[in-house]
């Protein structure tokens, strides 16, 4: 049988999605082809979380694990940045691991809806990687003007997106590319910390691919097919890569967020499962007004945490959703509270849970949330009587899925 050697970053943070990941590829590609999957680690990932992987990936035929720990002293200098954590410049060493000539790179992000045989036989060349052009710089010409003076990135044009690579290990063997890579982790700064690296050291030696075969849960095809041009390959699936720091597991609200959990639930147990899809909903929920609401249907007060043009707009809108009890505001700052602003009640949070502690709390202040919430728990105020609501924009509606994001507009319109 043929077999395809795959590669995959994995720390503590990914250890689930990871093997979703797996799993997705294995029931994506034909059954006569072996997969053999090599997770590249540091020392950190635990043998308890090593068994997990492995007595998940055992239910699965024709796929095989090996685990790679990565020498950290190639990779001084590197920094975590954003929401990248330091397992991403694993990538850039997958030549040195690997003996093969070719291999296939998946974050682990991603769900994978489309024979990989297909992807491992394209033809590279000279070239080190086949990759997908990446949608988000084309979307935002703000941003990437600003990325490409910060980051000496000179040409958007050929700038891909690093989470699905093929790679032609034998050309980054022969060139031995680490030796640059090392370069510009040092001495460059990177805001997509192995991506900026592999767009600047390979500029002319990346092979563009078919966008289906990584495309960014936040966009739809639609959006592809007038950046970047139709695909040549429609009907014969695609990789959905959730890029962005939202990801699916921790919020079912999201655009594609339905097909990871329908794939979730065939290979993880049903008691994990359920954990993590109860946490997830309860997560998105926070960021919809109209559920606040509902919680608050038919209470005769509930106290507003964080008294400010934010907590204002919300309870507009919440008044707008049907509520008609009694509002009464809590903050830390004595200026504030000197205010009270036309019928406005804005007392301590210590007089607040003297007053109002089998209320519903809502905590609508955006910064130091989790230190506010540590105050009012320690107030007495239980889990259960307290909502936590985000602020994420009008754009936040583009992420989600589309029953969803109309609820989300629809939750929004007064919020001005």
């Amino acid at each position: 049988m043929e077999k395809i050697d795959l590669v995959m970053n994995i720390d503590n943070n990914f250890v689930i999605p990871s093997c979703v990941t797996i799993y997705s590829a294995r029931k994506a590609t034909r059954q006569d082809v072996i997969l053999n999957f090599h997770i590249l680690h540091n020392h950190n990932l635990s043998n308890s979380i090593r068994n997990y992987i492995v007595s998940v990936v055992k239910k699965i035929e024709n796929c095989n694990l090996f685990f790679c720990m990565i020498d950290e002293n190639e990779l001084k200098g590197a920094k975590e940045r954003l929401h990248f954590s330091y397992a991403v410049y694993y990538r850039l060493l997958t030549y040195k691991i690997l003996k093969g000539e070719k291999c296939i790179y998946l974050d682990a992000d991603v769900i994978v809806n489309t024979d990989l045989y297909e992807l491992y036989q394209l033809e590279l060349g000279d070239s080190y990687y086949g990759a997908v052009p990446d949608i988000l710089m084309g979307m935002h010409p703000n941003q990437a003007i600003k990325h490409s003076e910060k980051c000496k990135i000179n040409n958007y044009r050929g700038y891909i997106n690093t989470g699905v690579l093929l790679m032609n290990l034998k050309k980054l063997r022969e060139d031995n590319t680490m030796s640059r890579f090392s370069n510009h982790i040092q001495n460059y700064e990177n805001d997509y910390p192995d991506q900026d690296i592999i767009n600047r050291v390979c500029q002319g030696k990346i092979v563009n691919i078919d966008w289906t075969y990584n495309h960014i849960s936040y966009y739809d095809d639609d959006d592809y097919e007038k950046m970047i041009g139709p695909s040549k390959r429609k009907g014969r699936g695609q990789i959905i890569h959730y890029a962005m720091n939202l990801k699916p597991w921790n919020d079912i609200t999201l655009r594609y967020a339905n097909i990871w959990w329908g794939m979730a639930k065939e290979i993880i147990d049903k008691e994990k499962y359920t954990e993590m899809y109860e946490r997830a909903f309860k997560e998105g929920k926070k960021y919809f007004i109209s559920e606040i609401a509902k919680r608050c249907y038919g209470k005769q007060t509930i106290v507003i945490v964080g008294y400010s043009d934010n907590s204002k707009k919300l309870v507009r809108a919440l008044y707008r959703e049907g509520f008609n009890g009694k509002i009464v505001y809590c903050d830390n700052n004595p200026q504030k509270r000197k205010l009270c602003l036309v019928n406005d009640s804005v007392l301590s949070p210590e007089e607040a849970s003297r007053q109002y502690i089998d209320s519903i709390w809502v905590i609508a202040i955006q910064r130091n949330k989790e230190q506010v919430i540590n105050q009012i728990k320690n107030l007495g105020i239980t889990d259960e009587c307290m909502l936590d609501y985000y602020d994420m924009g009008e754009n936040y509606a583009g992420y989600l899925s589309a029953e969803y994001a109309q609820k989300y507009i629809r939750s929004r319109q007064y919020y001005c």
